[in-house]
């Protein structure tokens, strides 16, 4: 069993919202080629381009706070995309309507 972590990056979130369509989230889950902060006291992680080459086409669901409880969006059901460019890992979450 593989482990996984969490980690966090503070960045620009943007939502827009246009006149009679749905509500939209965009913003970058991660971006490359930039230290991280200080990871347990003792590293600092950078993310390459290609990192998320794999994972694509995957399922991924959009959480609010990684709390698989707060679903925000999801590939399957066609509320988030996700794109990669040379700034990082961007997304687009159709919000749902709560």
């Amino acid at each position: 069993m593989s482990e996984r972590e969490i980690r966090c990056y503070s960045g620009e979130v943007r939502a827009e919202t246009h006149d009679s369509e749905p509500s939209r989230i965009i913003g970058y889950g991660s971006v490359f080629d930039s230290r991280s902060e200080l990871i347990f006291g003792s590293f600092r992680e950078i993310i390459r381009p290609g990192a998320f080459d794999e994972v694509l086409n995957d399922d991924v669901r959009a959480l609010f706070n990684h709390d698989p409880n707060f679903i925000l969006g999801r590939r399957s059901a066609g509320t988030l995309a996700l794109t990669v460019d040379e700034r990082g890992l961007r997304y687009d979450i159709t919000a749902p309507e709560t």
